[in-house]
């Protein structure tokens, strides 16, 4: 994926749905070359990834699912998408959903959630563990971007993104 504005220290990536801060940048020689290297690290960091350090050559970026976060006026137009009502009837399928939610694309990560979510609420369908799973998994990949853009906690970006599906018309 393709960043367009130059990193620097402080920096936040998005990397399967979860924030990075870019915390060092170190200069190294490859094959004579002078080369960026790019040094990130959790920014919401718990007992799991706690101490968890990543880093890739710049160039590198371009041939990775790594991006910058979108804006706030995004975000919202995300969470105005889940909770508005589509005519669009669509079955997920769960291994399909799966591998969207790899895409680290929040739009498609969207659109997976909604699919689930109005599943969810049928009477007629019988919502299993495993798509239930994968519902959880898409609104797990959304909270810390969510959260980083409007700069409130993990658990309120969460209760947003639930909010906004509730909101979803029957």
């Amino acid at each position: 994926m393709l960043i367009k504005k130059k990193l620097r220290i402080g920096s936040k990536l998005i990397e399967a749905g979860k924030v990075y801060r870019v915390y060092k940048i170190s200069f190294d020689k490859n094959n004579g070359k002078r080369e960026r290297t790019i040094h990130y690290k959790p920014h919401y960091q718990n007992s799991i990834n706690g101490s968890l350090v990543c880093s890739i050559p710049e160039c590198s970026l371009e041939h990775t699912d790594i991006r910058r976060p979108i804006t706030k006026v995004e975000v919202g137009e995300v969470l105005k998408y889940l909770s508005k009502r589509s005519n669009k009837k669509q079955e997920v399928d769960v291994v399909i959903a799966k591998t969207t939610l790899n895409l680290n694309d929040v739009y498609e990560t969207a659109r997976v959630a909604k699919g689930f979510w109005k599943e969810k609420k049928r009477k007629d369908v019988n919502f299993t563990k495993s798509k239930k799973d994968v519902l959880e998994m898409a609104i797990n990949k959304m909270v810390e971007e969510v959260a980083l853009v409007f700069g409130v906690s993990v658990d309120n970006a969460k209760q947003k993104i639930t909010v906004a599906l509730k909101n979803y018309p029957n």
